[in-house]
């Protein structure tokens, strides 16, 4: 049983990943966006990133260092998610706020880092904070 579909190879994984970094690289150069707005700011802090693990990946495929690629990967599909929501709803960066708060009182609560007022003034300021200009 024959078939001319071509495999999943390291190669072409290679290949895609220069060809959507090429095209990010290329089109940011045309991206206007208002850094005072948080909706704009953030999407642009994800593009940059969405960029960076598209590197990081390419790099570590090159080099035969497989080990961190799926945690690297679900990283920049979890930023993508975020991107493509921010941009149908602006309203999603306090979703994006609240989940980056809760997990700072997750990370002091832990007992990582104990100090009560830190804890007090996450939950009370770090909201107004993250989404200033909302």
């Amino acid at each position: 049983m024959g078939t001319d579909r071509k495999g999943i190879s390291k190669n072409r994984i290679i290949a895609f990943l220069e060809e959507l970094i090429n095209a990010l690289l290329h089109d940011i150069g045309n991206i206007e966006f208002n850094k005072y707005n948080p909706q704009q700011l953030y999407l642009m802090c994800l593009y940059g990133r969405i960029l960076e693990l598209a590197v990081t990946i390419k790099n570590l495929m090159k080099a035969n260092d497989y080990a961190g690629l799926p945690i690297l990967l679900r990283t920049q599909m979890e930023a993508f998610v975020d991107f493509a929501n921010l941009i149908k709803d602006e309203d999603f960066i306090h979703t994006i706020a609240a989940a980056f708060i809760d997990q700072k009182n997750r990370l002091y609560n832990n007992g990582y880092i104990r100090h009560s007022q830190v804890v007090k003034n996450l939950q009370t300021h770090s909201h107004r904070r993250f989404v200033s200009n909302s």
